[in-house]
């Protein structure tokens, strides 16, 4: 391998490291927003369940919300997962019943794609 070559893998590597880092304190950032609007919204309850029911459901909503066309039950899944909430299948799905009641997301039946409705998106 010649001296330009090793250069340029070496300059790959130190952008992979500064994206890896950026992507790290993108979640840490995120996260603090979600626990912030879940402390928010928490003054609405009193029991320690409700105040991880906010959390994840501001992630929820969050995460549908930079995905604007939507997303299947199994990505959204994958996606929080990625973002490390853990929610079983059947728990996620209660949550996204019950945000869709209260108008937050709706669901193409069809397709099986939830998203944030356009009311909840101002």
């Amino acid at each position: 391998m010649d001296a330009f070559e090793k250069d340029i893998r070496s300059r790959i590597a130190e952008i992979d490291d500064a994206i890896e880092r950026l992507k790290g304190e993108r979640q840490t950032l995120e996260n603090l927003l979600y626990t912030r609007t879940a402390r928010v919204r928490a003054s609405e309850v009193s029991d320690k369940r409700s105040y991880k029911r906010i959390y994840n459901e501001e992630k929820i909503s969050l995460l549908l919300r930079s995905h604007p066309r939507g997303l299947r039950l199994k990505e959204l899944s994958r996606k929080l997962l990625l973002q490390n909430v853990i929610i079983k299948e059947s728990t996620l799905r209660s949550y996204l019943t019950r945000m869709a009641k209260k108008g937050i997301l709706e669901n193409n039946q069809s397709s099986g794609i939830w998203r944030v409705t356009d009311s909840a998106n101002l």
